[in-house]
C-alpha cells in the first residue's frame, strides 16, 4: 500500500434525483463563465463516500476527520475504475456529513451530461443496481496504528491481527487514516470494502413540483396530522378527551332490539373469530348500544403487527387468538356494572374509556399509559395523535424491490405528492396507495423539521389513512388576511375578523423558500398592535379548512406572491407556533 494515499470503496446512495434550482446553481457556480447548464442537460444521483468504519483494507477514518474529508469532496472527478488514461465522466458539486444507520457517513452529490455518449447508458446501469458502489482516492500523511499509535509501516504490528494493549485487552489491529490531504477522485467500481456499503441506498428528499430539494429527508410540507410531542402535555389550557390508539380492524357495533350488527371491512365481515366473540358477548353488547373500536390479534401476549394479521388471515383462531377494543365515553362506560363488563371480557370485549382531563398532568398520564401506536387526542376542536418516539403515518408512492424479499419506499404524507421520502430496506410488504406506520428520527428547529432514518414498522393497508388533502370549508368567513414586510428577512401576517384578530411573526421570512414549499415558523404575538405595520406585501380573504377548526387557507394573489397557502397552529420544541406553507 502506498502510505500516502488510500482507496476506498462505498455505494450510491440515490436511485434517482431530478436537478432542482439549488443543485443547478451549485453546479452552475463551478462552471466557466459563460457557461450554463439546464435543468434538462443534466443527471444527478448521489452516494455515500465513507463511513467511520474499518474498511478491508484494515484502515479507517476517525469519525472527527469526516467532517475534514468531506469539505474536499465538493468539486472533484467521476471517474471509472481509478481508470487516469481516460477523462473523467462526471465531477461532484455537493457534499456534506450526515448520519446513517447510527453511523457518520461523508455523502456526496455529483453530476453528468445527458449529451455525452453513454450517458443514457450509465444512468440505466445505476438505477437498475448494476454500479452501485465506488471508491474513494485521497491522500493522507500516516498510516496511524490503532495499537501503539505510531506510523504502521515502521511498527510490529500488522493489520487484523490481534493484540493485547496496555491494559491485557485484546484488540484487533487496524490503521488510521491520520493527516488528510486531499481528494483526487471517486471513481466507479465493481465492489466496496467498507462493511455495509452495498446493502442501504436511500433517495434525498425531493420536492418534485417546485424543484426544491433538501438532503435527508427535509420536510417542506404538511404533515397531514399535528405532530404532537409530549410538551404539548405542559401548554394545556382546556379540557382535553383521550383515548388509546390501536391498529387494528376497525370495527363498528349497533345493538337494538336484542339484535347486534357489525360493520367490518369487507373481506373480514363473516371471520370466524370476529362472530364467534360477537355471538358470545350479544346480552352485554346490547345494553352496551353502538359503540366504536378496533379488532387486534394476539400471539401469546403480543399483539401481531397488522400486515402480519392480513397475512395469516385465514390462519387466525388456530395460532393466535382476537380481541375486540371498544370506546366509550367515560358516563356510559360508568354505568355499565362490573359483572356486565366481566363478562364482555371474557368474551373478547374490552370497553375502553374516552377519559377528560384537565390539566397537563392529567394529559402527561394518559400519554404515558397509552400502547405504541399512540394517543388519540380531541382538543380545542382539534384532533390530533400523539405518538411516542417520532411515530408517524406515511403513505406508499413507489416500491423499490431489492434482492431476498427486501423493500424500500417512497413515501409522503397523504395525498401530498411533492413531498416525498425513502425508507430503510423492510422486509414487510406494501402496495402503492398503502399507509406504513413508520419510526422517524424527528429534528426539529425553531425554523425546520427533518425526517431521518425511516423504519417501517407495519402495513396498515387502507384501514388508517393520512389526512387527506386540505379541503375549504362550506362556511363563509368575514375574516381577512394582511402580510407586512418589516425587513429584508422579517414579516408579520395579521388575521383580521368582526370579533377577534391574530398577529403572527415570521423572525425568519422568505418569499422565494415560501414559493419553493418550504414551511416558514411564526410565533403568535399576544398584541400585535406593538408590532408597527407599515408595507403590506398582500392582503385577501381567509377560508377555513374544514375539519381543522385552528387552520386557515389564504389566496395571495399579488405580484410577488401568488396561490393558496396555509396557515395552521402547531407544537415545536414545547411551544405554540405557526406553520405557513404552499396548500395541497
Amino acid at each position: 500500500m502506498d502510505g500516502s494515499n488510500g482507496t476506498i470503496t462505498v455505494e450510491f446512495a440515490d436511485s434517482g434525483a431530478t436537478p432542482t434550482p439549488e443543485m443547478l446553481e451549485l453546479i452552475n457556480n463551478s462552471l466557466p463563465v459563460g457557461s450554463k447548464l439546464t435543468r434538462d442537460g443534466v443527471f444527478v444521483r448521489a452516494m455515500y463516500v465513507t463511513s467511520d468504519a474499518v474498511n478491508t483494507q484494515g484502515g479507517r477514518f476517525r469519525s472527527e476527520d469526516l467532517s475534514a474529508l468531506s469539505s474536499l469532496i465538493s468539486g472533484v472527478p467521476v471517474m471509472i475504475g481509478h481508470d487516469k488514461s481516460k477523462l473523467p465522466i462526471g465531477r461532484c458539486f455537493k457534499s456534506e456529513l450526515v448520519e446513517r444507520s447510527g453511523a457518520k457517513w461523508a455523502k456526496a452529490w455529483f453530476y453528468w451530461l445527458k449529451d455525452c455518449s453513454e450517458a443514457d447508458d450509465l444512468r440505466a446501469k445505476i438505477d437498475g443496481g448494476i454500479c452501485n458502489e465506488c471508491s474513494l482516492s485521497f491522500s493522507f500523511s500516516v498510516p496511524e496504528c490503532s495499537i501503539c499509535g505510531g506510523d504502521i509501516r515502521k511498527c510490529s504490528h500488522l493489520a487484523g491481527k490481534t493484540y493485547r494493549d496496555e491494559l491485557g485487552d485484546i484488540k484487533v489491529c487496524h490503521f488510521i487514516y491520520a493527516g488528510i490531504k486531499t481528494v483526487n477522485e471517486i471513481s466507479l467500481v465493481y465492489r466496496g470494502a467498507v462493511p455495509g456499503t452495498a446493502i442501504t441506498r436511500l433517495k434525498m428528499h425531493q420536492d418534485t413540483s417546485s424543484g426544491s430539494c433538501n438532503s435527508d429527508h427535509a420536510y417542506n410540507g404538511p404533515a397531514g396530522e399535528v405532530i404532537l410531542d409530549l410538551a404539548a402535555a405542559e401548554m394545556i389550557d382546556s379540557e382535553a378527551t383521550t383515548w388509546p390508539v390501536y391498529h387494528g380492524i376497525p370495527i363498528r357495533i349497533t345493538a337494538t332490539d336484542r339484535q347486534v350488527y357489525t360493520d367490518l371491512p369487507g373481506r373480514w365481515a363473516d371471520h370466524e373469530a370476529i362472530r364467534q366473540i360477537v355471538t358470545l358477548g350479544s346480552d352485554e353488547l346490547v345494553v352496551l348500544g353502538e359503540a366504536e373500536g378496533a379488532v387486534v390479534f394476539m400471539r401469546g401476549r403480543s399483539r401481531l403487527p397488522l400486515y402480519a394479521v392480513e397475512n395469516a388471515q385465514h390462519s387466525i383462531g388456530r395460532s393466535c387468538r382476537c380481541r375486540i377494543k371498544l370506546y366509550a365515553d367515560a358516563n356510559r362506560r360508568d354505568e355499565l356494572s362490573k359483572s356486565t363488563l366481566d363478562r364482555l371480557e371474557s368474551c373478547g370485549v374490552d370497553v375502553i374509556r374516552r377519559t377528560v382531563v384537565n390539566d397537563a398532568a392529567g394529559l402527561a398520564q394518559a400519554a404515558s399509559i397509552a400502547p405504541h401506536e399512540g394517543l388519540g387526542i380531541v382538543m380545542d376542536g382539534s384532533r390530533l395523535t400523539y405518538r411516542p418516539q417520532s411515530r408517524l403515518l406515511l403513505t406508499v408512492r413507489d416500491i423499490i424491490r431489492h434482492q431476498a424479499g427486501r423493500f424500500c419506499y417512497d413515501l409522503a404524507f397523504g395525498s401530498e405528492p411533492d413531498v416525498v421520502f425513502r425508507s430503510y430496506e423492510s422486509r414487510i410488504p406494501a402496495d402503492i396507495g398503502d399507509t406504513l406506520y413508520v419510526d422517524a428520527t424527528l429534528d426539529s428547529t425553531r425554523r425546520h423539521v427533518v425526517l431521518q432514518k425511516i423504519t417501517v414498522l407495519d402495513n396498515l393497508k387502507t384501514y388508517f389513512r393520512p389526512d387527506s388533502k386540505l379541503r375549504r370549508s362550506s362556511e363563509e368567513s368575514s375574516e381577512q388576511y394582511e402580510l407586512y414586510a418589516l425587513a429584508p428577512d422579517k414579516a408579520a401576517l395579521r388575521l383580521v375578523s368582526d370579533s377577534k384578530s391574530l398577529c403572527v411573526l415570521f423572525t425568519s421570512f422568505s418569499v422565494k423558500q415560501l414559493l419553493l414549499g418550504k414551511t416558514l415558523v411564526g410565533h403568535g404575538l399576544p398584541n400585535g398592535d406593538d408590532v408597527q405595520l407599515r408595507h403590506c406585501l398582500e392582503r385577501g380573504d381567509v377560508a377555513e379548512i374544514d375539519g381543522d377548526s385552528g387552520g386557515r387557507i389564504l389566496s395571495f394573489r399579488g405580484r410577488a406572491i401568488k396561490g393558496d397557502f396555509v396557515i395552521r397552529p402547531a407544537v415545536l420544541l414545547k411551544e405554540r407556533v405557526w406553520l405557513l406553507h404552499r396548500a395541497a
